[in-house]
């Protein structure tokens, strides 16, 4: 169990589930997104191919389990990148002023495979691209965390009530595979990548009472394929990208109880209640 902060994350274990084959959309072409470039297979779940429309989707292949990856230690040890983090509880008050200033980047998964928790006052950059070294176990951003996603991160669930920024390149930025992440009050999440796709819901759930802006500048904004969107009372989400698409669902659900989803003049909402 990986700690960036005081407090024990938990341990899930999300079963993985087949792709349904996708049928050709009218959503623009994209460039292929490449998870990594040694890897010639998706997980389940994956999105459709974005160089063409295409009938099929590619062969499908096991992720690796973490006791397979060299790169993954036990449940054991402890991070050694960021030997600064205080052991101090975090604030639960909205004043986040007084919280310690500490910057954590992350470019490897080795001792982070079952979660970890961004805590108030740290500002944690996640930069590494592994495809298919997934983050089995819980990640935590307490308020006042900063969770700033520019690689490619593979995770089960994810519960947010500070910030978190997707602004990756190529790929996919956050893919939450049959799991769920939850956006609680006070939790911001931007997703502003400028390719690939940015957030990935793949049969899973966005819970959101919080705030999810998506102003991605090309490529898939949010991308939720077989999973479902909750935005409930005081949650909000604004589609305001200048690229690409927005908010994409296929085969998916959104269900806006007593939230708000608006959608800017520049803005695109592919299968939205909008």
């Amino acid at each position: 169990m990986a700690f960036l902060g005081c407090q024990k994350s938990q341990s899930s274990d999300d079963g993985m589930k087949n792709a349904p084959i996708v049928t050709k959309s009218t959503v623009k072409a994209a460039p292929l997104i490449p998870l990594h470039e040694n890897m010639k297979t998706l997980s389940p779940n994956a999105p459709p191919t974005l160089e063409t429309p295409t009938e099929n989707t590619p062969t499908l292949a096991e992720p690796k389990a973490a006791s397979d990856v060299a790169s993954i230690t036990s449940q054991s040890d402890t991070p050694t990148i960021n030997t600064e983090v205080s052991t101090t509880e975090s604030t639960t008050s909205a004043d986040t002023s007084t919280c310690d200033k500490k910057e954590t980047t992350i470019s490897s998964i080795e001792n982070y495979a079952q979660g970890f928790t961004v805590s108030c006052g740290q500002t944690v950059t996640w930069s590494f691209n592994g495809a298919y070294n997934r983050v089995t176990g819980l990640i935590t951003v307490e308020a006042g965390g900063t969770l700033n996603i520019t690689g490619n991160l593979y995770l089960g669930s994810i519960t947010n009530s500070g910030t978190i920024t997707v602004s990756n390149k190529a790929g996919i930025g956050l893919y939450s595979d049959a799991g769920a992440i939850n956006n609680n009050i006070g939790g911001t999440i931007t997703v502003s990548n400028k390719a690939g796709i940015g957030l990935y819901n793949a049969a899973g759930a966005i819970n959101n009472d919080g705030y999810i802006v998506i102003s991605n500048t090309d490529g898939f904004g949010l991308y939720n394929f077989n999973g479902t969107i909750n935005n409930n009372t005081g949650g909000t989400i604004t589609v305001s990208n200048t690229g690409g698409t927005g908010l994409y669902n296929l085969n998916g659900t959104i269900s806006n109880v007593g939230g708000t989803i608006t959608k800017t003049d520049s803005g695109t909402c592919t299968g939205c209640p909008i």
